[in-house]
């Protein structure tokens, strides 16, 4: 026979132990791990409303019916059903950690991302920055893993106007649109004010591989900054909008 459950002050304290607080645990997690997590809709359903629901439910179950045959079972039901709905959410969600530092910080952050991309500048070949801020963000599709690592420079009006000249001297910019089987990007894009260009894949050849590793390069007259990014993917199969891929794949919306 059923016994519903008393609000007396144990069982209340005894629901929230089993049931509330390991799922707003759950969704603790990768906050933790990750110096900051960018909450979007899909990361709030996947990693907050779906577990809390379920261990609600399941905490619930477990206190209203004392059968321990009927306990199993509901337990069962339940957590197939949240394992189903959580594979289902996390596998449409796009969950993205990034960092931020500036100034000194942001040059050691830096020189850690150029890594073996020779054709970024040495911190020496930037000039004089008056400000100097180093993002980078990393995104998850289920298992699939892309990281995007943005240096912006800020100069005063003569300087910017200084280092802007030089990108047309010290690299080869991408001229043609790159044309596959699946893609059809465009060598530039405007994004939010900068104009960013795309390295060329031919003449840098060793070092980047399009679509899956590219760099760019960006300029904002407006706001005298110049933007140096890098996109790492290894499962990024096609560009069909470079705006899209600056601004979405490699995170710009996040950052202006």
């Amino acid at each position: 026979m059923k016994n519903r459950f008393h609000f007396s002050r144990g069982n209340i304290i005894a629901f929230i132990c089993c049931s509330i607080l390991p799922g707003i645990a759950a969704g603790v997690v990768p906050l933790m791990m990750f110096h900051h997590v960018i909450t979007t809709p899909r990361f709030l359903l996947a990693h907050w409303l779906l577990p809390l629901v379920a261990e609600v439910a399941l905490g619930w179950c477990i206190f209203t019916y004392q059968e321990v045959r009927e306990k199993i079972a509901s337990c069962i039901a339940i957590l197939l059903v949240f394992v189903l709905a959580f594979c289902f959410a996390a596998g449409t969600t796009t969950y993205t950690y990034s960092t931020y530092t500036q100034g000194a910080e942001a040059e050691q952050a830096y020189l850690s991302a150029k890594g073996e991309h020779e054709v970024l500048p040495e911190l020496s070949e930037l000039g004089q920055p008056i400000a100097l801020e180093h993002y980078h963000l990393k995104s998850h599709v289920l298992f699939f893993i892309s990281e995007a690592d943005h240096l912006v420079c800020r100069y005063t009006p003569e300087e910017y106007e200084l280092q802007k000249a030089r990108l047309n001297e010290n690299y080869i910019f991408q001229s043609e649109a790159i044309t596959t089987n699946s893609s059809h990007c465009e060598p530039a894009a405007e994004v939010d004010g900068y104009h960013f260009r795309l390295l060329s894949t031919e003449e840098y050849k060793q070092t980047l591989d399009f679509p899956e590793q590219l760099i760019l390069i960006g300029c904002s007259d407006e706001a005298r900054e110049i933007v140096y990014l890098v996109y790492d993917s290894m499962d990024l199969d096609s560009i069909s909008s470079l705006h899209n891929f600056i601004s979405d794949d490699c995170s710009w919306k996040y950052i202006r």
